[in-house]
């Protein structure tokens, strides 16, 4: 999914629903979770923060900076686990 596909996706549903709803994550499929999102950053500031802590990223291969024409990754960072979900939600977004 691509950031464009994400942003509409949501206006979609904060017509159909209002602004207010909470925006969750669910889990693996097979044992499925409902997960909180801490926060939102870019591959660039995920670099940027495990640099300063003198670390190196966990992922290298995700793309970092628009280079070669590659966009940035975007994270949607998860919270903590709020519950158990439902299988179900992989059909009902497929």
């Amino acid at each position: 999914m691509n950031i464009r596909d994400l942003i509409d996706s949501l206006e979609n549903y904060a017509e159909r629903y209002g602004d207010g709803c909470e925006v969750k994550l669910q889990t693996q499929q097979a044992w499925p979770f409902i997960n909180f999102i801490s926060g939102v950053c870019s591959a660039s500031e995920v670099a940027a923060a495990a640099a300063a802590s003198g670390g190196e990223p966990d992922e290298p291969e995700c793309h970092a900076g628009a280079e070669d024409g590659v966009s940035e990754d975007i994270f949607l960072v998860e919270g903590g686990q709020e519950g158990y979900g439902n299988s179900a939600a992989w059909e009902a977004c497929g």
